[in-house]
């Protein structure tokens, strides 16, 4: 089963906006191996047809109900199960580019949508109707990467979410892992400096069984 998961090659960052993913994972690609290629999770469902063709349509029903123009970020958040959904279906066609290209560095996963209204400061944040039943089917990863940091450091970089969402996003991506871990798993803080996080995260790939590619291509 190990082997299995581990062909999968998928190396997802999460944490709330503003914590760092992008930043860390421009680094990574500096010293990790040439096998490793960076992928926008969000392409994963925004360039299925039937997000395209669907998309307009829940736009104008969001900004009907809002009262303005909602981002595109706001609807793939109001419409999470969609969104879940277009990206499950296009799940195959990763795993045929993890298998041709090598690992994939992703700066978000599917976890992100079994949370909702983290964009929009007048409603509550909740988690996904059925959350437990979506989680059955999204793909194990082969490494989980947690990041985090405390409020304020990542409020003073992005200002997307309230106090409140940020400590959502840390509780529940911590708690999906455990109901449904990865082989291996990641915590950092990034208010430590860059250099000190890819010190870190060399180091911790240094102490996983040697016998695996990952580690030979090291």
């Amino acid at each position: 089963r190990m082997d299995k998961i581990n062909r999968r090659k998928l190396i997802p960052l999460v944490g709330p906006d503003g914590v760092g993913k992008t930043t860390l994972i421009e680094g990574m690609k500096a010293v990790l191996p040439g096998k490793f290629r960076y992928f926008r999770f969000k392409m994963q469902f925004r360039k299925s047809w039937l997000y395209r063709i669907l998309y307009p349509l829940l736009r104008n029903s969001l900004r009907r109900h809002l009262g303005c123009n909602p981002s595109r970020n706001q609807v793939d958040d109001a419409y999470g199960g969609f969104t879940l959904m277009t990206g499950l279906i296009r799940y195959p066609l990763l795993r045929l580019r993890t298998w041709l290209a090598g690992y994939y560095l992703m700066d978000r996963y599917f976890y992100d949508h079994l949370l909702v209204n983290l964009r929009f400061f007048n409603r509550p944040n909740r988690l996904l109707k059925g959350w437990s039943t979506w989680l059955r089917f999204i793909p194990r990863p082969f490494w989980l990467i947690q990041l985090d940091a405390p409020s304020e450091v990542i409020l003073s970089r992005k200002k997307q979410l309230t106090p409140q969402d940020i400590e959502t996003v840390r509780q529940w991506m911590f708690e999906f892992y455990l109901q449904k871990p990865a082989p291996y798993y990641l915590y950092i803080n990034t208010s430590l400096p860059e250099d000190v996080c890819l010190a870190y995260t060399r180091s911790i790939v240094g102490k996983l069984k040697p016998h695996h590619p990952f580690i030979r291509l090291l």
